[in-house]
């Protein structure tokens, strides 16, 4: 155990030793020596001056956006409904408005980051400043970069669930096809079904009709002979008619049987269908749901970044201006004592020495 420990602080100490020596590289390569800091500051003031220009020379965006907000006043103190063409040629408008805020936005960027780079090099003689931003911004890059993979990733998600809601959709129709066929087959043996109850119905009583015929010439034959022959047929005329209604009666129930089996399959076929509607709805909404929420997420990732960027830009500044202040401040101290001191040892100003003549 304690050999375990000593080395757990060995290799602390190793990695805090680490860490300095990274650090103190990192702090000796943004230094520059007094010589070429100072040349690079009047290099970048140049650059400064020319930013300056530039900036303050961007008079379409100022037109621009002077146009917008006029339009947007007047709507608002006279309640004025927008134009036709005033909306369509909104777009047009809005387009050019991003694009020179996306220009000014670049150039003002470009700017802070010479002012930023200017006051370091005078100041510190490092160019820290400048590298922490092209850090941010390539960090920034990469952002963005996973960003548009992960829109690309959904987009390719979006077109899959296309295609499965699609190839869902084809399923569907082809199980409706199938059971339109089994419906057409079913009305097809229904109706042979009744056709072939008719047939039997008409030739059941034709036979019942002959047989009577029949069953009355034996009788007219017959007559004299005994009473238990004339029982004995009419047994057989009963059993022959019971035969004859039960065999109808068998068809009825079969024919009843094969409508009841058609009418669930009907019903079983109206319930699959509009709980594959539902479905395919639910599916839909889902999807638009899905849509509606990236887009949100994107809105908001866009403000925090912005919201970042501003408030790490303010401390910088705040930084930055405190700096210089302290400076200031101390540097007019030791300037304010050395005079103080020269006047003293010297005798000059409120130090000077009272003159004695005028007394006796």
């Amino acid at each position: 155990m304690p050999s375990s420990e000593s080395q757990r602080v060995s290799t602390r100490q190793t990695e805090m030793e680490q860490n300095n020596k990274g650090s103190l590289e990192e702090s000796s390569r943004c230094c520059l020596d007094l010589f070429f800091s100072m040349l690079a500051a009047t290099v970048w003031e140049d650059a400064l001056i020319t930013l300056n220009i530039l900036a303050n020379g961007n008079t379409t965006m100022v037109l621009t956006r002077t146009l917008n907000n006029f339009n947007k006043l007047r709507e608002k103190t006279f309640s004025v409904a927008p134009s036709m063409l005033e909306t369509e040629q909104k777009s047009e408008s809005n387009t050019d408005m991003a694009i020179n805020l996306k220009l000014d936005a670049d150039l003002t960027f470009v700017r802070e980051s010479h002012i930023a780079t200017y006051l370091d090099l005078g100041l510190n003689k490092s160019y820290k400043t400048l590298d922490n931003m092209l850090g941010k911004m390539s960090a920034q890059t990469q952002y963005l970069k996973q960003l548009s993979a992960d829109v690309a990733r959904n987009k390719l998600r979006c077109h899959e669930l296309r295609l499965q809601a699609i190839l869902l959709q084809k399923k569907h129709l082809k199980e409706l096809n199938k059971q339109e066929a089994r419906i057409s087959a079913l009305l097809d043996e229904i109706s042979c079904l009744n056709e072939r109850s008719a047939i039997q119905y008409r030739y059941v009583s034709h036979w019942e009709k002959s047989r009577q015929e029949q069953i009355k010439l034996t009788v007219s034959r017959v007559q004299d002979k005994s009473v238990l022959i004339n029982n004995y047929y009419r047994n057989c005329y009963i059993d022959e008619e019971r035969a004859h209604l039960e065999t109808e009666h068998y068809y009825d129930i079969l024919h009843r049987e094969k409508s009841s089996q058609i009418e669930k399959f009907a019903e079983k076929y109206d319930h699959d269908t509009e709980a594959m509607n539902l479905k395919l709805q639910f599916n839909y909404n889902v999807f638009d749901d899905l849509q509606s929420y990236r887009k949100l997420l994107e809105r908001k990732l866009m403000k925090r970044n912005q919201e970042i960027f501003e408030w790490n830009q303010f401390k910088a500044d705040r930084e930055v201006q405190r700096e210089y202040a302290k400076k200031m401040t101390h540097s007019a101290i030791i300037v304010q004592a050395w005079w103080r001191g020269i006047l003293c040892r010297q005798h000059l100003g409120p130090y000077r020495p009272k003159s004695h003549r005028g007394r006796r």
